[in-house]
């Protein structure tokens, strides 16, 4: 009986910290004071990079800074979601953790597309890895 209380309490513990993926319709709005940059469609075609950031325990007291083209864009906290818009070609999506969260920058070329959306996805794992990548959504 202690044994398998035990099992059970190792693995609430383990999957409490896991974080898990947040959906658009799921996700809360970065703040306004927090979005910096590519937040006016802007005049002729343009295409549109939804990042998503995953939400749970691991990593959460940490804000990620999000780049694109190497500009400050936006700083986006758990389970949150931030939209940019930018003329088709070639942009540099990049996400670096802030503060004690370990990681390291992550980048994506996104060969940007008129009327489209693309969805990408920031998770941190138990090990404090930071990872970036394309979704479905």
């Amino acid at each position: 009986m202690i044994r398998e209380a035990a099992a059970l309490a190792m693995v609430a513990l383990v999957s409490g910290c896991a974080t898990h993926a947040v959906g658009p319709l799921e996700a809360e709005p970065v703040s306004t004071d927090r979005l910096y940059a590519f937040q006016h469609q802007p005049d002729g075609p343009y295409g549109t990079i939804t990042l998503l950031r995953d939400s749970g325990f691991t990593g959460a007291g940490c804000d990620q800074l999000v780049t694109i083209n190497r500009q400050k864009a936006a700083e986006i906290e758990d389970g949150e979601s931030a939209s940019f818009y930018l003329k088709p070609g070639q942009a540099l999506l990049g996400v670096d953790t802030r503060g004690i969260c370990g990681g390291g920058l992550k980048e994506e070329v996104v060969n940007v597309e008129e009327g489209q959306i693309y969805y990408f996805r920031s998770s941190i794992d138990t090990s404090m890895s930071l990872d970036l990548s394309p979704t479905i959504y």
